[in-house]
């Protein structure tokens, strides 16, 4: 074994570490302000330094501090190391555990050093403490730290790791060997472990000024980082300043304190002082005359050299127009350019300060109408003292009330202030009383004063002396409704005087009427004419006694034609009430009245309308007031209850006169007519009735009771059936055996009608007839009937009838075998719910033909029509049916109704539709044939055109077919063919078409084609699933198809040219390689 003296070893690793340690110091002073926890780095230098110094130096110095105290400083050291790196990477924790393992350390060495000496193990118990360590700082520095960061200390990590490595070697090896109690003789092995050492240190230096230089680079990276997006938020800042200093709604300005100059100004500083940017750029603050009082600049100035800022102060300010306005102004001086300048700022409230000034006018307006509106709730005031106290209210009002003069003038009664005389310079508005002028209100200034708008009172002055004219007219308009209230309330006790006036005649109630209306209306005279509509003349009924007092005429007259009528008969020709208070003046209407008549003033005529129909006129006059609506409304009300009141006197007389004549007509009619009460008793019959029932009139005075005459029976549900008719719960007639006297019986229908007394049903009235005749008849013909349901029901075919309104009356029992149906179903249900749509209008429009042929006199009366018509069978299905139909005709030969004889025609339908199937399909594919498919493109075509859109036309050849029928056989090709059919349906819509043209080919028309590229589309579609392998018994047959395209209207009009064309399309593409498609005129 080679011994090396290890003292120079130690001495060479003691002078490694002298260089990293000047290193680590370098970089320690370069960052000692950036990262002030290199320091600790360099405690683990110094301390590795030591350590390493006092291991060489053993046998010199005692062994404690060569063993115990060198081994902790290395150990300690890079406690230390990983501590400063955990502070470096911002990665601190609490150091606790590492300082527990120092302590533990410490303890183990002390042990092998003084109490059991052993060198392997105090060599285990070192390389298991730096294990413990540089572990934790390969994790730190390779994981634990942020990842931006991670890139700078991976390599510190990997040296990390790599004593991690070292140390766990160096403890097998002190494990599988005895080493040497002499530290300073070892082998190649130790030699080895203090260069890998050695090694390791360097490295780890070298990777922190490493780890330095890149953090360095990626702060400063971080810093220019920083530094342009400050740059780039200090400018969005600027721009955002720049943008609400020029849209700002106050007027901002920045000027020099020097001298006043503008630096720069907003748009709103332009708007408000009406100043260009130009003028107020090239001035300053004084130049432009902007300050209206001095002393406000002054005071401005006086705070700004306070130093504090001005804030909101009021002060006014003068426009480039002269104008003056208010404005709330705020400064304060900032920095520019290293030049104290001034930044300030005006807010306009002009017109806030307007309103202010317009509410406290708004207020002293409002104290006006409230006063006046106080003076009007007073109870019991009169009229004259509200307008006292109104007019000494308006002054106040006004803008200068100390000066301000008031009047009131109503119906010519003036009111007014000391201070009111005629002045040019006053308001007047109108009090308007029912829309009539009736008064004035007034305001006057002494002399003019200008106000805001320019104008000697203001446009409020004015809006607020309307509104007092207005509250006045609405106060005696009130006031004056209360007073027609009462007057109102007289003519309705008026009126309900005349309503119980009891009188024998009409003429009486009439004259009556007339002599209240007069009172009511406190006429003095008055007149009602009756009217004729048809005749056109007035009948004089009543003249009011007053008028005949004063009339003088000889021999008057009593009857008038309307034409030779003068003012009064205009009511009649203009159906409307007539109003004349000046009647003396001339009148364009006024024909005169005879030498002798009551003098007129005033003078009112309404017409009297019963329904649409003019039946009188009344007329009044002479009132003391003029005559108005109200008067109108009141004399038609009025007179409209009269009428009525002549109506229904009128009517019972006319029911008098009724009820004679409906008793001379009973007594010649040739049937029973009675009258009985609520028990049935008859109290009356007619002369036939007796004598038919065998009655006279002794029995109806003794008593008769008309159930006595109801066969027993019949008599309980005739007694039900008569009560209910009584209380009028129940309409119609009642058939049932009646009895005569002498109790012989016959059939008889009794129809009546109840009576009632103010509404109570008191009995009944009406009349029996003798119907044993048509009972003889009915029952002659249920017998015949029966005979011919008989033959009906045992029929195979179905026969029916029905109404004219197409309601079924009869069904045979057959019905069943058609349509599924019980006769009584069929009969129970509509036509349209057996009918097609379709079918019901053809039904509908054979009757209407029919019954147009009925004009036709050479038209045969017993024709017969058929109809084939299809119908929905009750478990769900259709059917075709078949109905031979004739009209059944009454007496008259008149068509009442339809005789219908029906058979089953479904199989036959059946087989002519697959006759007609077949004759517009192919046999092979079903497909439809070129023939319907030429109707197809017609209808391809025409849709086209309407929609303005376009049709394709394909023209498709299958390709290799021709090899399947050699190698396979015809049956395959068949079966070929019936897959090619069913995979063309497969690619196209329900609204296209394929047929088969013949052989091999095949014809797609599709509609609805928006662009070219939609046909390409369905024919790539069809190559690719056309080309898709056929399974045919185990064997696989392959073909392609050749498509040419031509387009309606793009390529052709006609039909057999868009065919040709296709085809020959078809045929391009066949030669071309096949298996593709070509459009017409393609060239590629």
């Amino acid at each position: 074994m080679i011994e090396i003296d290890m003292r120079i070893i130690f001495a060479e690793y003691g002078l490694s570490v002298l260089l990293c340690l000047i290193v680590i110091v370098s970089l320690w002073w370069q960052n000692r302000k950036r990262a002030p926890e290199i320091i600790l780095w360099l405690i683990d230098y110094i301390l590795q330094f030591a350590g390493i110094m006092l291991i060489a130096l053993r046998g010199i110095l005692p062994d404690f501090m060569t063993i115990v105290v060198a081994n902790l400083f290395i150990v300690g050291g890079t406690v230390i190391l990983y501590e400063g790196l955990c502070r470096y990477v911002g990665q601190e924790s609490r150091q606790k555990h590492n300082y527990v393992m120092l302590a533990i350390f410490t303890s183990v060495h002390i042990f092998f050093t003084y109490i059991a000496p052993h060198m392997g193990l105090r060599t285990i118990n070192f390389s298991v403490a730096l294990f413990y360590i540089c572990i934790q700082g390969a994790w730190l520095m390779l994981y634990r730290v942020a990842s931006p960061l991670r890139q700078a200390t991976k390599i510190t990590g990997i040296v990390f790791a790599a004593f991690c490595i070292v140390n766990i070697i160096q403890i097998i090896i002190n494990l599988i060997k005895t080493p040497s109690d002499n530290a300073f003789v070892s082998g190649a092995a130790g030699v080895i472990a203090v260069l890998i050492y050695e090694t390791l240190f360097f490295a780890l230096t070298f990777s922190l000024f490493l780890l330095i230089s890149r953090s360095l680079a990626i702060e400063l990276e971080n810093e220019l980082t920083r530094r342009m997006r400050t740059a780039e938020e200090l400018r969005q800042n600027q721009e955002k300043f720049a943008k609400a200093f020029q849209t700002s709604p106050y007027a901002i300005s920045i000027t020099q304190m020097k001298d006043g100059k503008f630096l720069d100004i907003n748009d709103a500083f332009v708007n408000i002082t009406g100043y260009s940017r130009e003028e107020i750029m090239k001035e300053s603050s004084m130049g432009l005359n902007l300050w209206v009082d001095k002393e406000d600049r002054e005071e401005m100035v006086s705070i700004l050299r306070q130093g504090l800022p001005v804030v909101r102060k009021e002060y006014r300010f003068r426009k480039k127009n002269g104008e003056i306005l208010t404005g709330l102004y705020s400064s304060q001086i900032i920095n520019i350019t290293e030049e104290p300048c001034l930044l300030s700022s005006i807010n306009d409230i002009t017109e806030q300060k307007q309103a202010e000034w317009t509410l406290k006018e708004r207020i002293k307006e409002l104290n006006c109408l409230y006063g006046i509106s106080a003076v009007l709730d007073e109870p019991g005031i009169s009229l004259n003292d509200i307008m006292n106290k109104a007019v000494k209210l308006l002054p106040a009002a006004m803008r200068f009330p100390d000066i301000t003069g008031a009047r009131i003038i109503l119906e010519e009664t003036v009111f007014q202030t000391g201070l009111f005389k005629e002045t040019p310079w006053q308001l007047t508005e109108k009090i308007t009383v029912n829309g009539k002028p009736e008064g004035q209100v007034n305001v006057c200034y002494p002399a003019e004063r200008f106000q805001t708008d320019e104008k000697p009172f203001l446009d409020s002055e004015r809006q607020l002396l309307k509104a007092v004219a207005e509250q006045l007219g609405h106060f005696i308009e009130q006031k004056r409704a209360e007073e027609q209230i009462q007057r109102n309330a007289t003519r309705l006790t008026g009126l309900l005087n005349i309503m119980q006036h009891r009188t024998q005649t009409t003429q009486e109630f009439l004259d009556y009427a007339l002599d209240e209306v007069i009172r009511l209306t406190e006429s003095k005279v008055g007149y009602i004419y009756l009217y004729n509509e048809n005749s056109r003349q007035f009948v004089l009924n009543s003249w009011s006694k007053d008028v005949m007092k004063e009339c003088t005429i000889p021999n008057p007259q009593t009857r008038y034609e309307l034409a030779k009528t003068g003012i009064w008969g205009e009511a009649v020709r203009q159906r409307k009430p007539i109003i004349v208070n000046d009647f003396p003046a001339d009148h364009p209407l006024k024909k005169g009245y005879p030498e002798g008549h009551a003098p007129l003033f005033k003078f009112l005529t309404v017409p009297v309308f019963d329904q649409d129909q003019i039946v009188a006129v009344v007329g009044i006059a002479n009132k003391a007031r003029d005559y108005d609506e109200t008067d109108v409304l009141q004399l038609t009300l009025f007179m409209d209850a009269v009428w009525k009141s002549v109506d229904l006197k009128m009517g019972e007389a006319k029911l008098r006169k009724s009820e004679e004549r409906f008793k001379q007509l009973a007594e010649v009619f040739p049937e029973t007519i009675f009258e009985a009460d609520a028990k049935g008793n008859l109290t009356y019959a007619n002369e036939h009735g007796l004598k038919h029932f065998g009655l006279t009139e002794q029995d109806i005075a003794q008593g008769v009771n008309i159930f006595d005459f109801v066969s027993p029976n019949d008599r309980k549900a005739a007694w039900e059936k008569i009560q209910n008719r009584i209380q009028g719960t129940q309409k119609g007639y009642l058939e049932y055996e009646a009895l005569k006297k002498d109790g012989s019986p016959f059939h008889a229908l009794a129809l009546s009608v109840p009576i009632a007394v103010d509404g109570v049903p008191v009995g009944i009235r009406g009349f029996i007839l003798d119907i044993t005749k048509r009972k003889q008849a009915e029952e002659a013909l249920r017998k015949s009937e029966e005979n011919y349901h008989f033959i009906a029901d045992h029929t195979a075919d179905h026969i029916w009838t029905m109404d004219m309104f197409m309601r079924f009356t009869y069904s045979s029992p057959s019905v069943i075998k058609t349509l599924g149906y019980t006769a009584d179903e069929f009969m129970a249900r509509k036509i349209d719910e057996f009918f097609t749509p379709e079918s019901l209008v053809d039904a509908q429009k054979l009757l209407a033909e029919e019954l147009e042929r009925e004009n036709d006199p050479t038209a045969d009366p017993n024709r017969s029509r058929t109809l084939p018509s299809h119908l929905r069978h009750k478990n769900g299905h259709w059917v075709w049916l078949e109905s031979s139909l004739t009209f059944i005709r009454d007496a008259s030969m008149k068509p009442i109704g339809v005789l219908g004889v029906t058979r089953d025609i479904t199989e036959r339908k059946k087989s002519e539709e697959q006759i007609k199937h077949l004759a517009t399909h192919d046999l092979l594919t079903d497909l439809p044939s070129l023939r319907l498919a030429r109707d197809r493109m017609v209808s391809a075509m025409n849709m086209a055109r309407r929609y303005k859109k376009s049709a394709a036309i394909m023209f498709l050849d299958l390709d290799g077919f021709k090899n399947v029928n050699d190698t396979l056989g015809h049956d395959a090709g068949d079966y070929v063919l019936k897959q090619v059919a069913q995979r063309l349906l497969s690619c196209v819509r329900e609204t296209d078409t394929v047929a088969r043209v013949g052989g091999d080919e095949f014809l797609i028309i599709a509609t609805e084609i928006h662009h070219p590229d939609n046909a390409a589309h369905i024919a790539e579609k069809v190559i690719q699933t056309v080309s898709q392998p056929i399974m045919i018994n185990g064997e696989q047959a392959v073909v392609g198809t050749s498509i040419g395209i031509a387009l309606y209207p793009e390529h052709s009009e006609e039909m057999d040219r868009l065919i040709k064309l296709a085809d020959e399309a078809m045929y391009k593409v066949k030669n071309a390689g096949k298996n593709n498609f070509r459009f017409v005129n393609d060239v590629n």
